[in-house]
């Protein structure tokens, strides 16, 4: 099991008889948490809350922790953007894929690429969920580009 903890950019693995610190991110100085958060004192929940909106484009933790294979997926909990948040780190290759800009394209039918996030993964391949108004639209826009689709 992954997991990880709120104010920490660290995955974690959880085993029968140990936790080990698999992978520290290290984010832009732009959107880290400043030392000075860790040593404030907030008096009440609100007082976090209200850092938090004055402070959106602070990462303030990792959410979403899937690995499959090579591939480790994850989502940064900021306000920055909705789209920009969801990653995918291969540990193969060493790189960082923002999952939002991945395209459809015909090894997927066309269809959304994560667009509900991860919601399992049984080892073998994740799954995910969207709206049937997100599929009809991406039907509707690909029939007008007359794409040949093969059953998936």
């Amino acid at each position: 099991m992954l997991f990880t903890r709120p104010y920490d950019y660290t995955f974690y693995q959880l085993t029968p008889d140990s936790v080990t610190a698999l992978y520290k991110l290290i984010m832009p100085l732009s959107i880290s948490l400043p030392k000075a958060f860790f040593s404030f004192s907030f008096r009440s929940q609100n007082d976090i809350d209200q850092y938090r909106s004055q402070n959106g484009s602070l990462v303030w933790e990792l959410d979403d922790v899937w690995k499959t294979k090579q591939y480790l997926f994850f989502t940064l909990d900021y306000y920055k953007s909705w789209r920009e948040k969801n990653f995918m780190y291969d540990e193969s290759t060493g790189r960082f894929y923002n999952t939002s800009k991945i395209s459809a394209d015909s090894t997927n039918g066309f269809l959304p690429v994560l667009p509900g996030g991860i919601q399992y993964n049984d080892e073998e391949y994740l799954y995910t969920s969207t709206s049937s108004s997100s599929m009809f639209q991406s039907k509707d826009y690909n029939q007008k580009k007359n794409l040949n689709t093969h059953p998936l």
